[in-house]
C-alpha cells in the first residue's frame, strides 16, 4: 500500500471527487470501463457529486441539531453519484431501504434501531450491490445506532 501525505486531506479528496462533475471526465471514466453514458446519467452524476459537496460544506457550519442530517444527505448523494458512475447508468432507488425503530424503553439516542427493508429498490441494498455486496439484509437482525456506528470504526482499522 502506498502512503499519500497531504496538508489538507479533506480538500484533496474533494478535489479528486469533484473531477466527476465534468462531463469529459465522466465520459473518459466510462470509456475506460468499456461503457457509454448518456446525458441524463451524466447530469445525475454531476448533480449528485455537487450536492454531496454542498451538504458536507454546510454541515461544517451547522450546529449539532442539523449537522448529522446534512452529513447523511451528503453521504447518500455521494454514494448515489458513485453508484451511477460505476454502473454507467442511473440506478433505480425507491426509498432509503431502512426503517428507524424507537424502542419504548429507549434511554439513549444510540439505542435507536435500524431495520433493513426493500431489498430490490431500497437505497441500502442498491448501493451495496453496486459495490458487490449482494446479501439480502432484510434477514439481518435490527441494528442499534451504536452497533452501526461501531461497525464503521472497525471497517477503517
Amino acid at each position: 500500500m502506498t502512503s499519500v501525505f497531504s496538508e489538507n486531506p479533506e480538500n484533496d479528496l474533494w478535489r479528486e471527487l469533484l473531477q466527476y462533475t465534468y462531463e469529459a471526465n465522466i465520459r473518459r471514466f466510462s470509456e475506460k470501463m468499456g461503457r457509454s453514458v448518456d446525458e441524463k446519467t451524466i447530469d445525475c452524476i454531476t448533480g449528485s457529486f455537487l450536492q454531496a459537496y454542498e451538504y458536507y460544506k454546510s454541515a461544517k457550519n451547522a450546529n449539532l441539531q442539523i449537522s448529522p442530517l446534512l452529513l447523511y444527505y451528503g453521504s447518500t448523494n455521494l454514494l448515489y453519484g458513485m453508484a451511477n458512475l460505476l454502473k454507467g447508468e442511473i440506478v433505480k432507488i425507491s426509498n432509503h431501504g431502512m426503517k428507524i425503530i424507537i424502542p419504548d424503553n429507549m434511554k439513549f439516542i444510540a439505542d435507536t434501531q435500524i431495520r433493513f427493508n426493500s431489498p430490490l429498490e431500497g437505497g441500502v441494498h442498491v448501493i451495496a450491490k453496486v459495490f458487490d455486496f449482494n446479501d439480502d439484509m432484510t434477514g439481518f437482525k435490527d441494528w442499534t445506532l451504536k452497533e452501526f456506528l461501531d461497525s464503521l470504526g472497525t471497517v477503517s482499522k
